[in-house]
Order: C-alpha cells, then structure tokens, then sequence
C-alpha cells in the first residue's frame, strides 16, 4: 500500500520500506538550503549552531549544515547544544561565539523564540538569526515575535507556502482562484492539492505499466515516477522570510536542487509577483 505523508523530513524516511514516501524532501536539504542562503546574503559571515538536541530532526539539520559548512568553507563552525526542557544560561550557550556571527536556530519554534529574545539581550547588540520549518507558521509560532532589549533579526526558510513562482504554485493559485473568487490563505490545502496531484500524476503517467490491484499499480506507479524524478511533485523552491520588528516578508526563494535564488524586494507578503515568470530548473510540476 502507498503510504504518503505531505510533510515527514526525517532522514529515518529513506531507511523506510519502499512503499513509504513524504513529499516534503528530508532534512539535509532543509540544510542546503540554508547554507545557500547564507553564503548568498552573508558571504562574508561564520555561523554558531544551537541546536536543541532532544529533537532528531534538529540535529540532523544542525549536523547535515555543519558537515556542508566545513566542506565548503574549509573550516568547521563552533556550536552548542541543550535540552528544550532546561535551556541553560545565555552566557553559557553563547561559549565559542564570535562577535558578528550568525546564529541558527534549526530548532522548534518556543525554545527558538526564547533564544533569539534572551541572547540578543545577552549580545545587547542587533542579532540575526537562522532558522528552519520547526519554527512553524507566522500565524502561529512564536518564534520572531518576543521582545527584547535590543532589535534583532530573523530568517526563517521553509519548503512550503504560498508565495514564490515555482510552475506548481502558479498553477495552484490561479485554479484556487477561479474556483473560490479570491486568492489562498492556508498552505495546508497548497499541500493536499499537491499531495493527490502527485498521486494522480504518477498513476496517469505510469499506472498502465504494471498489472494486479488498484492498490498496487498506485503503489507501482508512484515507485516508477519517483524513480525517473527523485524530485517528483516536492517543493524545490524553500521559501525565505525575513522576521524584523514582528513582519514577516518574503526575502527570497532558494531552489536546492540548483542553488538558485531568487530575491524579492517588493516587501508584499500576499501579492508577492514573480519576478522570474519562467523556472526552466523547476523539477516540481
């Protein structure tokens, strides 16, 4: 039986038997995505990793960064480690830090909240922050939104939502649009479009190949169309929106396939136009 979840990123999924699949690509490339990032917009800068180190996927995340970081920059990035239920003293969290370097935070969206308030007041200067997925949605998470002495800064890159122009996004809010007469607040229903979508597509491409059940030509099916792309119907394009002063503004997508990105300066969160209307790299569909 096809077992598909829209959002799992552990990397334990490709240890998984071959009928389980998320759509959503694993943690490493949550990591890609923000080394891109971060070499783009902060060639200049280091990094220091807290990770909170009771969450398996923050650590594969803080890991998977820290082995891409050392490779590519030749030098390996100071870090430091807690348990979310006993965040020790900013002083004590902050041993290796270097003056002016970016922090990331792959970690879940309270304790990430709290550090970015507690050490920028520890720092008393303009602190900026890295983070991933785990610090949830801006209608809902907490992380950015805590106040602290000094102001500070955040970017928070996802693989889901509703800006960006990747070909699948377009699609999707031009047909939400004819069918409801205005454009999509809830990602979650981006996701189940592209969810059943994939299965759809692999089963019209692919289904005619193979013989036995329903169940099992879905099944075969989808193995064959991830197979001839790995990339089949995921978002490539992650998302980064910049945290400062409680906005939240899409600052750029980075496509982790190629390493593309994309930078947007028109400041609008919900009418964020495309300014590369063409993706010849986009591997969703």
């Amino acid at each position: 039986t096809l077992t598909l979840s829209p959002f799992a990123t552990s990397t334990r999924i490709s240890t998984l038997p071959s009928n389980f699949h998320s759509l959503t690509l694993l943690d490493n490339y949550s990591a890609k995505a923000m080394y891109e990032f971060i070499n783009s917009a902060f060639p200049k800068k280091g990094i220091f990793v807290i990770t909170e180190a009771n969450c398996k996927s923050c650590m594969d995340v803080s890991n998977e960064l820290i082995k891409i970081w050392t490779t590519k920059k030749g030098i390996s990035p100071n870090q430091s480690l807690y348990v979310q239920d006993n965040i020790p003293d900013s002083k004590v969290l902050l041993k290796g830090y270097k003056k002016g370097d970016l922090i990331v935070l792959p970690n879940m969206a309270h304790s990430s909240a709290v550090l970015m308030a507690t050490i920028t007041n520890q720092l008393a200067s303009t602190t900026t922050f890295i983070g991933g997925d785990g610090w949830g949605s801006w209608s809902d998470t907490e992380a950015g939104k805590l106040k602290s002495n000094n102001r500070y800064v955040a970017y928070h890159l996802v693989p889901w939502g509703l800006q960006g122009c990747s070909q699948s996004l377009i699609k999707y809010r031009h047909i939400y649009e004819e069918n409801y007469n205005e454009p999509p607040v809830d990602k979650l229903s981006y996701i189940s479009f592209m969810s059943l979508n994939s299965i759809i597509n692999a089963y019209d491409k692919y289904g005619s190949m193979f013989t036995g059940s329903t169940k099992e030509r879905l099944l075969s099916s989808y193995q064959q169309a991830i197979k001839q792309d790995p990339f089949f119907f995921k978002p490539t394009d992650y998302l980064v929106y910049k945290i400062d002063g409680n906005t939240n503004i899409l600052n750029a997508t980075v496509n982790v396939v190629t390493g593309k990105i994309t930078n947007y300066t028109d400041g609008d969160t919900n009418t964020t136009s495309c300014i590369e209307e063409t993706d010849e790299n986009q591997t969703d569909k």
